[in-house]
């Protein structure tokens, strides 16, 4: 086995095992030195477990994105039955809730309407209502000036 570069000390026992496959094997049976693909997959699924995803912002900014892209045209959807609710004085969240149910109608990821879902169902139409008046208005929504 080669001699490995013990001056710096590895920082956790992961490390220092895979210090130690610091050479890749050509196709000939040759070595040569160089961290093979593998081994840099490997040291940085290291450093993700101990200190975590360096972009963890990002990814949960975007999963923000593609959640509202997906829930907002669902809310949507929606409206005409909740107005229709409105309209007929039925305007408590429980209410509402209550007769999605009965009409057999499934949240976005297909469960049984409750008081919070349907207060977020009802938060989320009326912020979509607001922007769609906003813009058929011209005027420019206050969150994205700030």
């Amino acid at each position: 086995m080669g001699s490995r570069d013990i001056s710096r000390p590895s920082p956790c026992v992961g490390c220092t095992v895979l210090s130690g496959f610091n050479s890749s094997i050509n196709p000939d049976g040759a070595t040569h030195p160089g961290p093979t693909q593998a081994t840099i997959a490997a040291r940085v699924l290291v450093e993700v477990l101990l200190e975590g995803n360096p972009h963890i912002e990002k990814a949960a900014q975007r999963s923000r994105e593609v959640r509202a892209g997906l829930a907002d045209p669902f809310a949507w959807d929606l409206k005409p039955l909740v107005d229709a609710c409105r309209k007929v004085g039925m305007d408590t969240q429980a209410g509402i809730a209550h007769h999605l149910n009965d009409l057999q109608k499934t949240t976005r990821r297909g469960g049984k309407w409750s008081q919070p879902t349907a207060r977020r169902l009802l938060i989320r139409i009326d912020r979509l209502t607001e922007a769609r008046n906003r813009a058929a208005h011209g005027v420019e929504d206050d969150r994205q000036t700030k």
